[in-house]
């Protein structure tokens, strides 16, 4: 936990003091809770300096806190899912985007083994959507796919697309989810 906590705070202090022009720092946020527990996540994306708008690229960090009731027992757990990773997009006509984001995440889950495991899962998006500009913020809302899908990726319990058997049953889950993000102008 402690070198999670350093990594953070040198994260958010090296790209929070920047003093370049035309650079961003994005933040998309995520929550769920029900009466059986909960999660709580942040992914923090530094839009490096570039030459024009067009462009964005840099460095991004994920941290993701959860915690289980288990309602009926005296029995309660947390965990983390961290890690690094990076990230391009290429914005069209000041309305959309078009993406790729890298990320490498430690996990305590193993979707494939009965007992709880620590794994690092990479992860590749591809996606779009739409990318607005106000004021003081960018708004990004799109779709990415998961290419390497992992049996072990921490992020399948936000897949939305599933396809079921005529009984009903979940047979495949597609590895596509949906992303909010905000870009925060720096140094202007």
């Amino acid at each position: 936990m402690k070198k999670f906590v350093w990594i953070l705070l040198l994260f958010v202090s090296f790209f929070s003091f920047s003093q370049w022009e035309n650079d961003e720092i994005a933040l998309g946020f995520g929550f769920g809770k029900s009466n059986l527990g909960g999660n709580f996540s942040i992914n923090a994306k530094y839009n490096l300096p570039k030459a024009d708008e067009a462009h964005a690229y840099g460095p991004m960090f994920r941290w993701q806190r959860g915690w289980s009731n288990n309602v009926g027992t005296d029995q309660q757990s947390n965990f983390n899912i961290w890690g690094p990773g990076a990230f391009y997009h290429y914005r069209f006509a000041e309305v959309l985007f078009a993406g790729v984001e890298f990320e490498y995440l430690s996990t305590p889950f193993s979707y494939t083994l009965l007992a709880p495991t620590s794994n690092w899962v990479p992860i590749f998006n591809i996606g779009a959507g739409y990318s607005q500009s106000f004021d003081f913020v960018r708004v990004n809302l799109g779709f990415f796919y998961d290419v390497i899908n992992d049996d072990n990726s921490p992020m399948r319990p936000q897949y939305f697309i599933r396809q079921t058997n005529e009984a009903g049953e979940v047979t495949r889950l597609l590895p596509v989810i949906y992303k909010l993000q905000f870009f925060f102008p720096l140094g202007k």
